[in-house]
């Protein structure tokens, strides 16, 4: 009885689906040995659901939250930004073979690279929306949904 009473009296683990929705989108959709930018709160949990998508072990990740700007480990222990604007965050991504991109609107939010990032994403015409999963759970009022975008590249006729 003592047991089931202690059980009772912790704190319950925080859930949050959608991100393996996510994973399985950016498995069907992202070209072979590419990668993946992923940027989102909680990041690792979009990396763990990817790693246990067994046919697509192929896939490579990058998080923004390191390639676009400097965090450690939360934001609360300090952000570095870069000051990247559109054309430098292209750049980037395709130097790093980033084909895929899950993003979390209002993530970092406040922060000019990501806002740039926004703007590629949404206005550049080098992505298109291939996907949008809603998040579930234990959120903030910010974790509604995570777009899923992939590269388009002009065609050759283009």
């Amino acid at each position: 009885v003592w047991l089931v009473v202690q059980l009772q009296m912790q704190p319950q683990v925080p859930y949050v689906q959608g991100f393996e929705r996510a994973a399985a989108t950016v498995a069907a959709v992202a070209p072979p040995s590419s990668n993946v930018l992923v940027s989102a709160r909680r990041d690792g949990n979009f990396i763990y659901d990817l790693r246990t998508q067994e046919k697509r072990r192929d896939i490579g990740v990058r998080r923004a939250d390191k390639l676009l700007v400097e965090i450690r480990i939360m934001r609360e222990l300090g952000v570095r930004e870069r000051d990247l604007n559109q054309q430098q965050i292209l750049d980037t991504l395709d130097k790093q073979h980033v084909e895929t991109v899950v993003y979390q609107q209002g993530y970092l939010a406040d922060l000019p690279s990501i806002r740039n990032l926004e703007a590629l994403l949404e206005h550049s015409g080098n992505y298109v929306r291939v996907g949008v999963v809603p998040m579930v759970g234990k959120t903030d009022p910010s974790e509604r949904q995570l777009i899923i975008y992939r590269r388009q590249r002009p065609t050759a006729s283009s």
